[in-house]
């Protein structure tokens, strides 16, 4: 058994105490979490969890508490317009996170963020909690200000009230260390074709010891293992299945990408050819860490597994350093290639015709379909002869735990979730041999 990497994790949710994440039972979120009277944004569940939590809140309290004074509201969300549409939405929050970011002097941290994109509002028309918001029974992580609204809102809240609920859930589980540990003393001489066959084959929940359910173990297994499998249904697309050594390009990398690297030594379980796996994590929010060990199969075999980190880099930076290594094939997993285009927050730009003169196979996962399309759109407007393998298409290998989406709220919204690594394409170069 080899244990999944585990990260006390400071998520937010409005309707559970941030330090203990212990869930209100009541149906209204006043009757029973106590909301700090200076953000208006974080609960707890009694005074002293509140005051247990001071010493991380308070420069971002009083941060929001002069945002609130310099915009004459007593709340951050207070004056949203009627009918506000989903694009006004997403660019108040934005707006205010980039005031706040302004009146702290740096970036804001996860939890932080989850606290202006997630505020306590009614789902359906964003109508600030007064005290009268009533939680959906099924996940317990959107309100409503009223019956009519909750009913109103649930032919679209139905699609994603389960996956919320998961997310919720696993979440917590996270925060309270309580996940489950992955067997990887497993391997083959091919991939499944889909992950109900892979998971069948290969994961023995019975054998697993905690308290969740096989979906709940699957989101996690899926989730943990969906960068190396995704890259591992890549290369026996592309060919490179037969190599000996395999040096990869992770660009665009971070937090994601590094958690999981212990995992990477699945890989040798289906490459029987492969001794040497060279990754290279090349991107702004990159850092350095250690401590991840191979299995002791792998070992026994003379397998290497090799990380090497190029933090605070940009790809073209990179291309043109002493430290550049020629890439086996490049990955960019949920790199947000179409999210900035033009605008100052665009780093690719400059990255791209490196990406493309590469000379070597492209896999680039995206959160959503429309998402994909805009990154393919992208990349082909670059004027480089390239064959497509996969165009688009969902990830058999995505990973399955259900994060939630800031950027959709209420009537027609096309889902209140997204999955990493969810679409995925493939292109190589015309005189690159696919065997």
């Amino acid at each position: 058994m080899k244990e999944m990497p585990q990260e006390r994790l400071d998520t937010f949710y409005s309707s559970l105490c941030h330090v203990c994440k212990a869930s209100t039972d009541k149906s209204s979120l006043s009757q029973s979490l106590k909301k700090c009277q200076g953000c208006k944004l974080i609960s707890y569940c009694d005074v002293d969890h509140q005051r247990v939590h001071w010493s991380k809140h308070r420069v971002f309290c009083k941060a929001v508490q002069k945002l609130m004074k310099t915009l004459y509201v007593n709340h951050v969300y207070e004056n949203i317009a009627a009918n506000f549409s989903r694009k006004e939405w997403c660019e108040l929050r934005t707006k205010i996170v980039m005031l706040c970011q302004k009146i702290l002097k740096r970036s804001l941290s996860a939890c932080e963020l989850e606290m202006l994109y997630f505020p306590s509002v009614c789902q359906y028309c964003l109508k600030v909690d007064s005290g009268n918001l009533k939680l959906c029974d099924g996940c317990r992580c959107v309100s409503y200000c009223s019956d009519k609204h909750l009913q109103e809102d649930a032919r679209y809240h139905n699609k994603s009230c389960k996956k919320l609920k998961l997310c919720l859930d696993l979440d917590i589980a996270a925060f309270h260390g309580s996940l489950p540990a992955v067997n990887l003393e497993f391997g083959g001489r091919c991939l499944c074709h889909s992950a109900e066959n892979f998971s069948a084959q290969f994961m023995d929940f019975a054998s697993i010891s905690n308290n969740m359910s096989d979906e709940q173990t699957s989101s996690i297994y899926f989730t943990i293992l969906s960068c190396p499998l995704t890259f591992l249904h890549t290369i026996f697309k592309t060919g490179l299945h037969h190599s000996e050594y395999l040096t990869v390009h992770i660009i665009g990398a971070g937090d994601y990408e590094i958690q999981h690297l212990p995992m990477w030594d699945i890989v040798f379980h289906w490459l029987p050819n492969l001794k040497r796996l060279h990754l290279i994590l090349v991107g702004p929010e990159v850092y350095a860490t250690s401590g991840f060990t191979i299995c002791s199969n792998c070992e026994q075999s003379g397998c290497k597994l090799i990380a090497e980190f190029c933090p605070g880099q940009l790809y073209h930076n990179y291309v043109s350093s002493s430290e550049f290594t020629t890439p086996d094939i490049i990955v960019m997993y949920n790199c947000g290639l179409s999210e900035f285009v033009g605008g100052e927050e665009d780093t690719w730009q400059r990255s791209l015709p490196c990406i493309m003169a590469s000379n070597c196979p492209v896999m680039i996962t995206s959160y959503t379909a429309r998402e994909a399309e805009n990154d393919m759109r992208r990349l082909s407007a670059f004027d480089q002869k390239t064959k497509v393998l996969t165009k688009c298409e969902e990830n058999i290998f995505l990973g399955r735990k259900p994060m939630r989406d800031w950027e959709q709220f209420g009537p027609y919204s096309d889902s209140l979730v997204f999955y990493h690594n969810a679409f995925i394409s493939v292109f190589v170069p015309n005189t690159f041999n696919v065997s």
